[in-house]
């Protein structure tokens, strides 16, 4: 909350995307005058996200890069089998160290599947995911057992 006020990133969705912006353009700042290496081929790939945000901003200025990938993320959690995006699977599905609700998230594996689906769950005029957040015109009951016992949700199988 601190961080959305310092950047103006409450009110609307284009002042977040400009929130957003300045936060990267800060974060560059300290990483000119911190002595820290990017290898070359992460740095090109962030300039062309940035570069490309900012050509679909200037088309539909309520669009979210964060909002328009999530989908292939959350498809990547359920399928990927790499120890590092279990740990994060992990993460964002069961609490750990919450002694009011332990256990796995039931709310976030339900929101996570719909998001593979591409439904994504948001609060109104938000830019980012909601991952608690379980869209109404969602996946059926049916197609979500369906997509949790596919080949594309064996990582999440086997974590539960």
């Amino acid at each position: 909350e601190e961080r959305k006020k310092m950047y103006g990133m409450e009110e609307s969705v284009s002042s977040q995307v400009g929130g957003f912006q300045a936060m990267t353009q800060d974060a560059l700042t300290v990483l000119n005058d911190v002595p820290f290496s990017i290898p070359p081929y992460f740095a090109i790939l962030g300039r062309a996200i940035v570069t490309l945000e900012g050509i679909a901003l200037t088309g539909n200025e309520d669009y979210g890069i964060i909002m328009e990938t999530y989908p292939f993320i959350a498809r990547k959690l359920l399928s990927e089998n790499r120890p590092e995006i279990q740990q994060a699977l992990q993460e964002v599905l069961f609490s750990v160290g919450d002694s009011s609700s332990p256990g796995l998230k039931l709310n976030r594996l339900l929101a996570l599947l719909n998001n593979a689906s591409g439904t994504v769950g948001t609060k109104e005029g938000a830019a980012f995911v909601d991952l608690d957040a379980v869209p109404e015109d969602g996946l059926s009951l049916g197609d979500g057992l369906k997509l949790l016992l596919s080949d594309n949700a064996e990582s999440v199988r086997k974590l539960l």
